[in-house]
C-alpha cells in the first residue's frame, strides 16, 4: 500500500513540475538565443527570462482557456503581444529591440521554409 501512495505522490509531483517547466523551459531556451544576439549582462539576462516566463505563463493559460477556439485564442495574444514586447523594449532600449524583432522574423522565415 505503501508503495502505490509513493508512486500516486511521484505522479503528482512530476505532473505538477512538468506543468510549470514547459514555460521556463521556452523562455530559458529564447533567453539564451536573445543573449547570444543581444550580449545580455546577468542583470539583464535575469529580467528578459522573468518578463518571458511570465509571458509564457500567461499565453499557456490562455491556451488551455480557448482549447476549442482558435480565433478567440489569436485575438487574445494579439492582445497581449504588444504588451509584453512594450516591458522589453523599456528594458532593452529601441535598437536592441529591433535586434530581437530581426531575430524572431529570421526565426519566422526559416520556419515557413521548413515547412514547404
Amino acid at each position: 500500500m505503501k508503495k502505490i501512495y509513493l508512486l500516486l505522490f511521484g505522479f503528482v509531483l512530476t505532473s505538477a513540475l512538468n506543468a510549470q517547466s514547459k514555460a521556463e523551459i521556452f523562455a530559458k531556451e529564447n533567453t539564451e538565443n536573445l543573449s547570444e544576439i543581444l550580449e545580455f549582462t546577468e542583470a539583464e539576462y535575469t529580467k528578459v527570462y522573468d518578463i518571458l516566463v511570465e509571458k509564457e505563463t500567461e499565453f499557456n493559460v490562455l491556451r488551455k482557456k480557448y482549447k476549442d477556439d482558435k480565433d478567440k485564442l489569436k485575438a487574445e495574444i494579439q492582445k497581449l503581444n504588444p504588451i509584453y514586447n512594450r516591458r522589453l523594449k523599456d528594458f532593452l532600449g529601441q535598437e536592441r529591440m529591433i535586434k530581437y524583432h530581426d531575430y524572431f522574423k529570421s526565426k519566422y522565415k526559416a520556419y515557413l521554409k521548413s515547412k514547404k
